[in-house]
C-alpha cells in the first residue's frame, strides 16, 4: 500500500510539474467562431455564442443561439485572437504519442495525450476516450491535414473523460458526417463544415468560414483546459 501511495504521488507531483495550458480565453463561451463568415441551413441550436471577425452569419433563424451572436465587434476580435493563440500552442505541444502513418481512429481506446498525425485523419464508427478514472485528463489530436467524420460516427467519453478536456488541432479543414456525434474543441487552420444533424458536444473555431446544417452544438463550461506533457500512454 506504501509502494501504492508513494507511486501515486510521485506521478501526480510529475503530471502538475509539467502541465502546460490552453487557454481559450474570450473564444471559451463561442459555440461557432470563424474569421470569415457562418451559414445554417435548418434548425442548429448553439448553447453559447456565435460569432464571426467579418460580418456575415446567416441562417440565424431558424437557427437558434443561447447566447449572443456577434459580428465584427471587439469581443470577437479577442476571441478570434485567443482560438488563434491556441491553435499555434497546441500545435507546438510535444507528442506523446506518434501516430505516423495512422489514417483513422475507428476502434481505438485512447487514454490521455499529445497525439501526432502526420496525414488526413478519419473517424468510422466508435472513438473511445478513457480517462482511466480520471477527471482531468486531456487529449490532444494534432491533425496535420484534414479531419474528416463519417455519418454516424461517434466518440464515447468513458471513466472521468471529459469533452471540456479534449481538442483537436487541425492543419487545414474539418468535416462532420451526418449525424455523426462529436465531441471536443475544433481549431481548424481553415474551414468547419457539419453535416446535417451532426451534434458537438464541444465547440468549433475556424480562420475561414463554418457551415452548419441542423447542428446541436453544447459549449463546455470550462476556460482553461490543464495539459500534461507527461501522460500514462
Amino acid at each position: 500500500m506504501k509502494t501504492t501511495s508513494i507511486f501515486t504521488a510521485l506521478s501526480t507531483i510529475l503530471l502538475s510539474a509539467s502541465a502546460q495550458v490552453i487557454d481559450l480565453g474570450y473564444a471559451s463561451t463561442f459555440g461557432a467562431l470563424s474569421g470569415a463568415g457562418v451559414t445554417n441551413t435548418g434548425g442548429t441550436v448553439i448553447t453559447g455564442d456565435l460569432g464571426t471577425t467579418s460580418t456575415s452569419i446567416t441562417g440565424f433563424p431558424p437557427g437558434v443561439v443561447t447566447g449572443t451572436i456577434r459580428r465584427n465587434d471587439d469581443v470577437t476580435t479577442l476571441a478570434y485572437a485567443d482560438y488563434a493563440k491556441a491553435f499555434t500552442h497546441g500545435q507546438s505541444l510535444v507528442a506523446t504519442v506518434d501516430k505516423a502513418g495512422t489514417t483513422t481512429l475507428g476502434g481505438e481506446n485512447l487514454v490521455a495525450g499529445v497525439y501526432k498525425y502526420d496525414i488526413g485523419l478519419g473517424l468510422e464508427g466508435t472513438l473511445t476516450l478513457n480517462g482511466n478514472g480520471v477527471s482531468t485528463g486531456v487529449w490532444v489530436f494534432q491533425c496535420a491535414s484534414t479531419l474528416i467524420t463519417s455519418s454516424y460516427s461517434n466518440i464515447n467519453l468513458v471513466n472521468g473523460a471529459t469533452a471540456k478536456n479534449v481538442f483537436w488541432i487541425v492543419g487545414s479543414s474539418a468535416t462532420l458526417g451526418t449525424y455523426s456525434s462529436f465531441v471536443g474543441q475544433i481549431l481548424a487552420q481553415e474551414s468547419v463544415v457539419a453535416n446535417t444533424g451532426a451534434a458537438v458536444k464541444g465547440a468549433l473555431y475556424a480562420s475561414a468560414g463554418i457551415a452548419l446544417d441542423s447542428n446541436p452544438i453544447v459549449v463546455q463550461t470550462s476556460i482553461v483546459a490543464r495539459i500534461a506533457s507527461v501522460f500514462h500512454a
